[in-house]
Parts: structure tokens; C-alpha cells; sequence
């Protein structure tokens, strides 16, 4: 009975052990300046016109590939115009600028391209390239189902066999009894 207390009462002193104690000693206090200061990258508060330069300069490189992507900035706000043939092309559009240096915000005024050429050709495309792939593979495709057939044909045979085994069998049991019985 008494281990029994003593596991009890060590449990008990593990649990309470791991639970949270109330403390009575305050956080200072944070100066009321601290506590306004912002979280993130800091905002200038003069416009630099060297800066934005940079920015547009490196935003148009970026997207030198993308003919329908245009780019202004002003204060470090990004302004992206043109019309892109996907949203998901305008939302890596506007993560690839958000990410630039310097650049404070991005203002998507891109229009989405609903125009069926546009849209239809990529599609067209890549379905080409699906049957393509599809009918490179054939010949692997083939060779799959001759091997699964040739391995459904042998399975057949071997099951086929045991029947006309089990006769032997029983002969051979019956030969055996016979064996035992005579000594």
C-alpha cells in the first residue's frame, strides 16, 4: 500500500512540476517609443528618384521576357499595366516585383486576356506533347503486357498441373500406407 502512496504522490510532484507558475515580478514597462516603432523595413520619407530609377530599371529587366507586362514606379510604388493570358502570369508578376529591393507596394492593373487564340494555343500545345509522350511510351506499355500475360499464362499452367498431380499424390499415399502396413 505504501508504494502504491509513494507512486501517487510522485506523480503527483511530475504534474504539478510541468504546470505554469503564476509569477508575481512585472515585465518593465516599454517606453512609449518603442512600442510605435515599426515592425518591418522602414518607408522613406523622401521620395528618391535615383532609387525608383533602379527599381524600374531591374522590374524591366525581370520582365524583358514577358512582352505584356509593363512596369512604372513612383516612391517605390510598382505599378504593373498590360495584358497578361493567365492570372496565375499576373500573380507571379506581382510577386516577382514585390520582392525587388526598395519596392514599397505593388498595384496590379493588369488586364486578363480572354482572347480564345491566346488562351487556346498553349492548351493545344500541350496537349500535342501529352499524345506524344503517350505514344513514346507504347512500346514500354507493351512489354508490360507481354510480361503480365506471359506470367498469367505460366501461373495458369502450374495450377493446371496440380490437378493432374494430385492423382499421383493420392496413388503415391495409398503405395505408402500399403509400405507401413506390410512391416
Amino acid at each position: 500500500m505504501s508504494r502504491k502512496l509513494l507512486r501517487l504522490a510522485v506523480f503527483a510532484f511530475a504534474a504539478a512540476s510541468t504546470l505554469p507558475v503564476p509569477s508575481t515580478a512585472q515585465a518593465p514597462a516599454q517606453p512609449a517609443e518603442a512600442a510605435q516603432q515599426p515592425r518591418g523595413p522602414t518607408i522613406s520619407a523622401l521620395p528618391d528618384a535615383a532609387a525608383d530609377a533602379q527599381i524600374a530599371a531591374r522590374i524591366r529587366g525581370i520582365f524583358q521576357e514577358i512582352d505584356a507586362v509593363d512596369s512604372r514606379v513612383a516612391a517605390g510604388v510598382v505599378t504593373l499595366d498590360g495584358s497578361v493570358p493567365s492570372g496565375e502570369l499576373a500573380e507571379n508578376a506581382i510577386a516577382i516585383a514585390s520582392r525587388v529591393a526598395g519596392v514599397v507596394t505593388v498595384q496590379d492593373r493588369m488586364s486578363r486576356d480572354l482572347d480564345l487564340d491566346t488562351n487556346l494555343t498553349p492548351a493545344i500545345a500541350q496537349f500535342r506533347d501529352d499524345i506524344r509522350s503517350g505514344l513514346r511510351a507504347l512500346p514500354l506499355i507493351g512489354v508490360a503486357l507481354a510480361i503480365g500475360t506471359a506470367i498469367a499464362l505460366l501461373g495458369y499452367l502450374v495450377a493446371s498441373r496440380k490437378r493432374f498431380e494430385r492423382p499421383l499424390l493420392a496413388d503415391l499415399s495409398r503405395l505408402d500406407e500399403h509400405v507401413i502396413a506390410d512391416s
